[in-house]
């Protein structure tokens, strides 16, 4: 299992993520990204990457967002598995492009169709050369009507706003969009829109070659607050990086490990949530199965265990940050399996629980997405 720490580009606003088989990636940031003791809990497993609003980029693309993708096990590909983690409104939406080129990859549609709503995955197939192809990733926060009328991602790339339009006092009534969250929101109470005004970027990444394993499978994360030109709590968002974002982007690859046993299957867990600094993950008890800590004091953008555990069919999740003996957030496995789209547990499969949204002891803000709990497909 590899774990993976990003790199930032300052000068082209976009996080670039690489790896050698042995040592982790340098980065002009250099805080957290030194290789870690794998046994040392809450520590490196991931790659969390500061993300800027209004960053430069060109073009953009979607992946054969068109029509759905067979899965892995026929395309003999690996995948890249897209979750929606920004609290603060709007669908996700999707571009992908060959930097060298700068031609779309597939398609210049923003994808999927109709976006992905907060706590949905996209799963989308490697196909292009990981060795040779250096691919970026544009993710926005919008609206369907605001992507329709951008046509393409080129168009949104175009129209990304770069700093928060002037305050009108209209915007301050119901839906309040980018444009009532400007200079003056310092003095109203802050109110997530539920909609954004305009198309929020909501990340930038690049896959550089060597980045990607082929045939690998990575989630990707895209989390925190995208709004701009407000300075949220940091029970919704998370404390700002040092280029004022409220947002970030974190890549992971999803083990592979053999599960046995004919009633069991593989887990592994990501903190997504930019408001919650550490957590513990405790699987709920089920029929004869006691309750179990999965994980300890893992920070935000972590993947824990690094090699995939085998476990029971749990209740249900439990989140405790910072050590507390009780719950702050649970999640029954039946509503899990809800948000997440699937009908059951595969056994002998394994999968990532991702926790997205605020934190759990904020108070909720209007327009704000709720705590929640997501498993995605790993390998199969």
């Amino acid at each position: 299992m590899a774990d993976f720490f990003g790199q930032f580009r300052a000068a082209a606003g976009r996080a670039v993520l690489a790896l050698s088989s042995l040592i982790w990636g340098c980065s002009t940031d250099t805080s957290g990204l030194e290789r870690r003791d794998p046994e040392s809990a809450g520590q490196g497993g991931a790659a969390a990457v500061p993300s800027r609003n209004g960053g430069s980029g060109q073009g953009g693309s979607a992946q054969g967002f068109g029509g759905a993708r067979p899965p892995e096990a026929e395309t003999g590909v690996g995948s890249v598995n897209i979750l929606h983690g920004v609290v603060d409104g709007g669908r996700l939406f999707i571009c992908l492009r060959d930097i060298a080129t700068g031609q779309a990859l597939t398609s210049d549609v923003p994808g999927p169709p109709g976006g992905l709503g907060f706590g949905e995955v996209y799963r989308i197939a490697i196909d292009w050369d990981v060795s040779q192809v250096d691919v970026e990733a544009d993710l926005f926060a919008a609206t369907l009507a605001q992507v329709e009328a951008a046509a393409t991602c080129s168009g949104l790339l175009a129209n990304r706003p770069t700093a928060p339009p002037p305050f009108s006092g209209a915007d301050a009534e119901a839906t309040r969009g980018d444009a009532g969250l400007a200079a003056d929101a310092a003095t109203l109470p802050i109110a997530f829109p539920r909609e954004p005004g305009a198309p929020r970027s909501a990340g930038s990444v690049s896959f550089a070659p060597g980045t990607l394993r082929p045939h690998a499978h990575y989630a990707l994360v895209s989390t925190g607050c995208a709004t701009l030109g407000v300075s949220p709590n940091a029970e919704a968002c998370g404390v700002a990086d040092g280029f004022g974002s409220f947002q970030s982007v974190a890549l992971v690859e999803l083990g592979s490990q053999a599960i046995e046993g004919e009633t069991r299957f593989g887990l592994q867990f990501i903190n997504a949530s930019r408001a919650v600094r550490r957590a513990d993950l405790v699987l709920q008890a089920s029929g004869q199965t006691r309750a179990l800590t999965l994980t300890n004091d893992v920070q935000f953008g972590v993947l824990r265990p690094r090699v995939v555990a085998s476990v029971d069919e749990p209740a249900g999740f439990e989140l405790h940050i910072d050590g507390a003996t009780l719950a702050d957030y649970s999640q029954s496995l039946p509503d899990t399996l809800a948000a997440s789209a699937l009908a059951e547990i595969a056994f002998q499969r394994s999968y990532l629980l991702a926790f997205v949204g605020p934190s759990p002891r904020g108070i909720q803000e209007p327009g704000l997405a709720p705590p929640r709990f997501v498993l995605i497909e790993g390998r199969r």
